[in-house]
């Protein structure tokens, strides 16, 4: 049996022997070097002595050596270095070195043998020596060393990222957060990548890091969530406040998403309960506020005798109706009202306000009549200017919303010039009516 053996290189079954080769077969271990690995740990190399067994330096020196036919095992798995030496009790003595504590990787030769020497934390030599080329062992061990050194340092700067992002959620920095952990996550990654080079075992070994790293990102992710959809949550009711109805939908559904997504990652409790709910109610009740907003503003106009109080009410009461048609215009529909219906609604809704107009053009008309008589000629002019507002405002919405009443408009605006060229003729001629 070769003195250093490549496993992945042979089948010669050595993990699983306990006597050597030959009629005289000597006893090598009391058990198999497979039974001191781990289930997921992959053995790479395996060396062997007879008598020189291993040396942990650490003060004083301490070799442990095999005894009678016994012999001394190296094995360098995808995760630590064991030691396992042979002898007479029932169990073989195992020591194991994992590769994350060891700091540098030597080996030294004279003529009959080489030495492997692994420092470890907190100056632990360990040496082992045998008469075969040590060095493709020495060269696995430190790239493996190398590797977790790599992932550690990932996972260190990973950990450094979520308390940061913790501290910006804390301070209301939700992207500089959202920026640490996606680059935390990415460490991570970065540093599974480099334990799944070694093996599987070294990949379980990592496990444990990465689990509490990924725990401390959920619930800092978590905490993101929350404090966005508590932002987006304000934002939707101070649209709604401002009458923007799809804006505050909009923001709405992103803080429903975003306190769905806290709970995915672990929020629980009554207040994130308490606000999904308080969104459901809200877009609930959102969902009428356009058309319940129109239709206040007709009935207050209904409620006036006044015309520019009524015109002034019902132009209110068309913008929210035509604004109630729009809203889910090319898109699902969100909001109350058949679209159908809302632009009858709509076209009656004009109609009232052309009455509206008329009515409070007519009044200021009567208005001027009565100020040129009394010889207030600029009060006159200005009553006839308020006119010609509100029949041109008449005009335009009969022109685009209900064109079967423009030909009575037409008739006041005529009605309107007939007055203003009269006044400028002879202010103080008589009304002979319109």
């Amino acid at each position: 049996m070769d003195r250093v053996i490549d496993v992945t290189a042979t089948d010669d079954g050595v993990l699983d022997r306990t006597e050597s080769d030959g009629v005289l077969g000597r006893s090598l271990l009391c058990l198999p070097l497979s039974t001191h690995l781990r289930d997921a740990e992959q053995a790479r190399y395996v060396a062997w002595n007879k008598k020189r067994g291993v040396t942990c330096i650490h003060g004083g020196p301490d070799t442990y050596a095999p005894s009678g036919s016994y012999r001394a095992f190296a094995v360098a798995t995808d995760s630590r270095m064991v030691f396992v030496v042979g002898g007479d009790a029932e169990d073989d003595r195992v020591f194991t070195l994992p590769y994350r504590e060891v700091l540098t990787v030597e080996t030294s030769a004279n003529f009959l043998s080489s030495t492997l020497e692994l420092v470890a934390d907190g100056q632990q030599r360990w040496q082992f020596a045998c008469r075969g080329d040590l060095d493709p062992v020495a060269r696995y061990v430190d790239e493996a060393v190398q590797c977790w050194t790599r992932a550690e340092t990932l996972f260190d700067r990973a950990d450094n990222r979520v308390s940061s992002a913790h501290d910006a959620v804390e301070d209301g920095r939700l992207d500089a957060a959202r920026e640490a952990l996606d680059a935390a996550e990415t460490q991570v990654a970065d540093a599974r990548d480099h334990l799944d080079e070694l093996g599987p075992d070294a990949v379980a070994r990592g496990t444990a890091v990465v689990d509490d790293i990924e725990h401390d990102m959920a619930e800092a992710r978590g905490r993101l969530a929350a404090t966005r959809g508590a932002r987006a949550h304000e934002r939707a009711r101070s649209a709604w406040d401002r009458s923007e109805y799809a804006t505050a939908y909009d923001a709405y559904e992103r803080a429903r998403e975003a306190y769905r997504r806290a709970r995915a990652h672990g929020v629980t409790g009554l207040p994130l309960e308490e606000r999904l709910a308080a969104v459901d109610e809200e877009c609930d009740r959102l969902a009428s506020a356009p058309l319940d907003a129109a239709r206040e503003a007709a009935a207050a106009a209904r409620e006036t005798d006044d015309p520019q109080t009524a015109s002034e009410r019902w132009e209110t009461a068309l913008e929210r109706y035509q604004d109630a048609v729009t809203l889910d215009w090319g898109r699902r529909r969100r909001f109350e009202g058949d679209p159908e219906q809302l632009r009858d609604t709509v076209a009656d809704t004009a109609t009232a306000l052309i009455g509206a107009r008329r009515a409070a053009a007519q009044d200021r008309l009567n208005a001027s009549d009565w100020l040129a008589k009394s010889g207030d000629e600029d009060g006159a002019r200005a009553a006839l200017r308020e006119a010609r507002e509100h029949v041109e405002r008449a005009d335009e919405v009969a022109a685009e919303l209900a064109p079967d009443r423009r030909e009575f408009v037409t008739e006041d605006m005529a009605a309107v010039a007939e007055r203003t060229a009269r006044l400028e003729a002879d202010p103080s001629r008589p009304d002979t009516g319109v």
